[in-house]
């Protein structure tokens, strides 16, 4: 059951960070889209020069957290990476989600310290990967 359930979190968790790449229409940000066309940055710096960070940020955790998905079902990504590929995926998606911060965004927050407290405070490992 626990290895469906952070299956589950992997791929929420990709799906948040790859809405920041296609947003959803403006003003039709919800609980499970959490960025919308009109979602604008925290702090202006990021709305121009943070873009290519955005694209960096959106890119690395989307794929680290499908990645890390793969490796679970055992699918060309080595076993030995999925810890790794968790921590970046998530620390990606905080910092995401910190820079286009809305009350939206909490949900993917919440994912990502799950997927953080059990990779380091569970040591989610070998216990989670492989079905």
């Amino acid at each position: 059951m626990l290895r469906w359930a952070v299956l589950l979190l992997l791929i929420a968790g990709a799906h948040f960070s790859l809405t920041v790449l296609l947003p959803a229409h403006a003003g039709r940000a919800w609980l499970l889209w959490p960025v919308a066309a009109d979602t604008q940055p925290v702090a202006r710096v990021f709305a121009s020069e943070g873009r290519y960070l955005t694209i960096i940020l959106l890119v690395m955790s989307g794929f680290a957290f499908l990645a890390a998905s793969a490796s679970m079902l055992g699918w060309l990504v080595p076993a030995a990476l999925w810890p790794s590929l968790v921590m970046a995926g998530s620390f990606g998606s905080i910092l995401l989600f910190l820079i286009y911060l809305n009350r939206y965004a909490l949900l993917p927050l919440l994912v990502d310290a799950v997927l953080l407290w059990g990779v380091m405070a569970q040591q989610w490992g070998a216990a989670v990967r492989g079905f």
